[in-house]
């Protein structure tokens, strides 16, 4: 099995550097700690040397393709959806692979309409869940949770769709929200390297930082990552910070409409929504 540990604070740098880094699907991807695009030359020179003749069964191709994506080789495999496509026309899968590589080279509005096409397919999973990768990319939390609620709700044991769902909900404030996605995520996926650093951020996010340490002891997580995973869950309390001071802010600037909005007899506040409550007590997670 891949030392997933060893490649997370490259990852994790990748990450804080850019804010959020991408994402991907289930067979090599999520977000929170997650892999970053391939070096586009490295990349290139890597395609130029897989000199592979196309096979000629369509189950022993999708393979191939499948596997070079797994490489990160996005760019080949687009081509070889190409001719694959041109030689045995496309399916469901097929297509989904086409979307997946599109995100992964930028081509994002292109995608997004791949995996639109996709939702009333048995794919429909995993098509949400790259929507919703698509939308976290753009920092659009909000609907990233709405879409990666989608993928869930119709593959709830999947642990990168609960990881990306839980770390989206957490980037929108909703700390108490995060908790049983990352857990479940954890406990499907125990020797996910990313998913248990995505718990330790939970934890530390959430003001649990006994627990925090305690879940990257037992999972022997190095130094160098433990300290991006405290840079990163710093990097989300302080944003949620700036969340609650413009919530006090409104409050103070439009008292009544506020206390209606919370006691439900207006339906039309249109200001910041009040910080969530958080857990109190002491659960596993």
């Amino acid at each position: 099995m891949i030392d997933s540990w060893r490649m997370l604070p490259m990852l994790l740098a990748g990450l804080l550097a850019a804010g959020l880094g991408g994402c991907g699907t289930a067979a090599g991807g999520g977000y929170g700690l997650t892999q970053t695009h391939a070096n586009v030359e490295a990349a290139m020179r890597a395609q130029a040397a897989d000199k592979q003749p196309a096979p000629n069964d369509r189950v022993v191709y999708a393979s191939l393709i499948r596997d070079m994506q797994s490489k990160g080789l996005y760019f080949a495999a687009l081509a070889h959806i190409a001719a694959y496509e041109q030689k045995y026309g496309t399916t469901p899968a097929v297509e989904l692979m086409k979307g997946d590589a599109l995100r992964e080279t930028g081509q994002n509005d292109a995608a997004r309409a791949v995996y639109h096409q996709l939702l009333d397919t048995p794919d429909a999973a995993a098509a949400w869940h790259g929507l919703g990768l698509l939308d976290a990319g753009a920092k659009n939390f909000p609907s990233a949770v709405i879409a990666l609620r989608n993928a869930v709700a119709r593959a709830p044991t999947e642990p990168l769709y609960l990881n990306d769902l839980g770390f989206a909900l957490l980037r929108t404030g909703d700390v108490a929200g995060a908790r049983v996605p990352l857990a479940q995520a954890a406990e499907l996926a125990p020797d996910n390297g990313k998913i248990i650093a995505n718990l330790a951020i939970y934890l530390l996010v959430s003001g649990e930082p006994a627990k925090a340490r305690a879940v990257m002891d037992k999972s022997h997580m190095p130094p160098a990552t433990r300290e991006a995973v405290t840079r990163l869950a710093a990097s989300i309390r302080r944003a949620a910070q700036v969340r609650r001071a413009r919530a006090a802010a409104a409050i103070v600037a439009h008292p009544t409409r506020v206390a209606d909005a919370l006691s439900g007899s207006r339906q039309d506040w249109d200001g910041p929504t009040p910080p969530l409550l958080e857990r109190t007590d002491s659960p596993r997670w």
